[in-house]
């Protein structure tokens, strides 16, 4: 595809996103002003609050009336904190140390070594900082991306994108309100994509990658399907890179062998004693084992394509569909657990820089990229909440969103899945029918 068609593309996507989120706001603010006309009374600006602000108990001694919010922060904090002064980061002995809300601290060993230079700020400051870094490791992540993939004229538009969804829409509110680690995931997602993009160096990329990838388990359903195709069908430096990414995560892992079983006990409670799900979750259309198994089963259909192709058309085809597969996955890696809540969407972010990249290197046809383009584009838009369906037709969020959302998901990462397998299987019909004409007899039907 000509750089000219590649532009064209992305600029339809970045419309879409910007006038939604803008457009959202300028509704809102309608509302805003109309409600305040009337009732004299003015409500929250936009973006709304999704979901209740979640305040921290005891986190500023100096300033009682203060309610400093990060529940999911005060997670890694507090059990942080117990292994700075020798306990358990799990089950910590001195009351102060323990989570605020009587959670099990549901990350891995390696955050909370990592985490405990913030300990000896005081909450709300180490708070701060978290969400900084946050913001800055991905637009660095961003930036390192448009500049190895030759695509830094693009960087700003990527990065007023990725700002609006951050800040302009209610699920990137409730990502930074709960202190969320999620953006990590993100970052470590396009620092994936980004090392096996290139061809002869990365691999202190890929490092890096391993280290991010180690500070939330919600990276492995992708990493352990996506990344497993891409170690079967790839070149030898694809697959040293990913036993560098898979070999950084278990040293990270197998590093602290006195917290290990207790942080296994805590996935265990979640993943399989929890009984209901919570947010995003297939489970609430499925039993949770076939749930858990959807991102598997998409793999084993995904590598029988891929075989039956020529060994000298994986490659190119694999690239070809990376994207829609690529996408498929993550979106199965959301629904894959059971308390997957709704700032998981911020992964999808990790694509943004990947799309024109892809527009660029695929055979898909012109249809075929609209098409990824427009759904993409609008699917960011409907995760993120802009417009927040919901608050216009005031639907019981209790008993509607879950299952609701859960499905669309479900639908979406399948038709990523069926597009990458049309690109993928449309061909092989062609290589079947030309080898089947120059070779006669040798391919059985």
């Amino acid at each position: 595809m000509r750089v000219v068609e590649t532009n064209h593309l992305f600029r339809l996507f970045a419309v879409i996103i910007v006038s939604a989120i803008l457009g959202s706001y300028a509704l809102m603010q309608i509302k805003w002003y109309a409600d305040f006309l009337i009732s004299g009374q003015q409500s929250p600006p936009y973006p709304r609050q999704y979901g209740t602000p979640l305040p921290v108990p005891d986190t500023n001694p100096a300033t009682p009336a203060a309610k400093p919010l990060g529940a999911d922060f005060s997670q890694v904090y507090f059990a942080s904190l117990a292994l700075r002064h020798g306990e358990s980061g799990y089950k910590p002995v001195t009351p102060s140390y323990r989570d605020r809300f009587g959670r099990p601290p549901g990350y891995p060993p390696f955050m909370n070594w990592l985490y405990q230079a913030l300990t000896f700020l005081p909450y709300t400051q180490a708070f701060l900082i978290h969400t900084l870094a946050g913001i800055g490791m991905f637009l660095l992540c961003l930036f390192l991306y448009a500049s190895k993939m030759q695509q830094r004229q693009r960087f700003w538009p990527m990065a007023g994108l990725v700002i609006l969804l951050f800040f302009y829409t209610p699920i990137g509110l409730i990502h930074f309100e709960r202190g969320q680690f999620e953006i990590f995931v993100a970052a470590a997602l396009m620092l994936f994509m980004l090392t096996l993009n290139l061809e002869r160096s990365g691999y202190i990329l890929a490092v890096l990658c391993g280290i991010l990838a180690s500070m939330k388990w919600s990276t492995l359903p992708f990493l352990s399907t996506f990344g497993l195709l891409i170690f079967m069908f790839s070149s030898a430096t694809q697959r040293k890179k990913i036993l560098l990414i898979g070999g950084v995560m278990l040293v990270l892992l197998a590093a602290f062998p006195s917290q290990l079983l207790a942080y296994i006990e805590v996935v265990r409670h979640y993943e399989f004693e929890v009984n209901e799900p919570l947010g995003y979750s297939f489970s609430y259309l499925m039993p949770g084992a076939l749930a858990k198994a959807i991102p598997y089963l998409s793999t084993i259909c995904i590598a029988v394509l891929l075989l039956r192709l020529r060994q000298d058309e994986r490659a190119r085809r694999f690239a070809s569909a990376s994207l829609p597969l690529a996408i498929a996955f993550v979106l199965q890696g959301i629904g894959f657990g059971n308390l997957m809540h709704e700032y998981h969407a911020f992964d999808l972010l990790a694509f943004i820089p990947v799309l024109p990249f892809w527009l660029d290197r695929t055979t898909a046809s012109d249809k075929i990229k609209y098409f990824v383009v427009v759904y993409f584009a609008v699917l960011l838009v409907f995760l993120f909440r802009a417009p927040n369906i919901l608050f216009w037709l005031k639907l019981d969020i209790r008993l509607v969103q879950p299952m609701l959302l859960s499905g669309i998901i479900l639908l979406s990462s399948l038709l990523f899945l069926g597009l990458a397998a049309f690109i993928l299987a449309g061909p092989l019909q062609t290589l079947r029918g030309r080898h089947e004409k120059e070779n006669p007899g040798m391919i059985k039907n």
